[in-house]
């Protein structure tokens, strides 16, 4: 093994084919860890104690629903394994991130103008649910590439033409 090399926490699972909410709901937990599908049923993430914990317990969850689960801590082997699974974790990643660029940007543009106030009311409830989105995308997002300062700054833009079309309504209302 290399000296450099990572160390990853692969889970390998099998749940019954129903109900199929087990499934759905074993699959969002493992996308809100961060994990990484290497195929079906066999997710990846990068070995720290949260990341063991999280597994330990999805894994203890699917044996409980009758499931099959299996724990192994491992590195990759040969030159190119942590850089193909780096690549891999900061492509999900940038697609996260640019789907709430892409809606911050369209949000952005919405406020230009004078608006009513139901609409502004409307845009800080999208603001909002971006703002968590984007949140989401930073916490599993494990190895930050490039691009992570973009959505910060646009949040920051959107931020301010909201308090700015607040301030030309009725009354200033502080965005949280």
């Amino acid at each position: 093994m290399r000296p450099d090399a990572r160390d990853w926490m692969i889970l390998v699972y099998k749940i019954p084919s129903q109900p199929t909410r087990l499934r759905a709901h074993i699959w969002r937990r493992l996308l809100k860890c961060g994990a990484l599908y290497l195929q079906n049923s066999v997710c990846l993430l990068p070995a720290s104690p949260e990341a063991s914990e999280n597994v330990r317990w999805l894994a203890d969850e699917i044996e409980e629903m009758g499931g099959e689960a299996h724990v192994f801590r491992a590195r990759a082997a040969g030159p190119r394994g942590d850089a193909r699974l780096l690549s891999r974790f900061r492509d999900v990643a940038a697609r996260e991130r640019e789907k709430v660029v892409v809606g911050l940007r369209a949000l952005k543009r919405r406020l230009r103008g004078r608006l009513d106030m139901a609409t502004v009311e409307e845009a800080e409830g999208e603001f909002r649910r971006l703002r968590l989105a984007l949140l989401r995308c930073e916490q599993r997002d494990h190895f930050p590439g490039p691009g992570r300062g973009t959505p910060e700054r646009l949040l920051r833009q959107v931020r301010e033409a909201l308090e700015a079309q607040y301030a030309r309504g009725a009354g200033r209302r502080p965005i949280s």
